[in-house]
């Protein structure tokens, strides 16, 4: 079983050092992120969420 940490104060997930950090004590990171009803994302995520979610890091909810 996987240790999520939940990003919660905003949809968008800071690139600084919060997101280096959080990955080091935890096995994933997720965040609320929103889709329209053809499964397509509401906001831009960022190229390093996008490189999280290829490894299978990162899990949307």
């Amino acid at each position: 079983m996987n240790r999520t940490i939940l990003y919660y104060p905003t949809i968008d997930i800071p690139r600084n050092i919060w997101l280096r950090h959080s990955l080091l004590y935890w096995d994933e990171v997720s965040s609320i992120v929103p889709k329209s009803w053809d499964d397509k994302f509401l906001i831009n995520l960022s190229p390093e969420i996008h490189y999280l979610l290829d490894e299978g890091q990162f899990r949307q909810i």
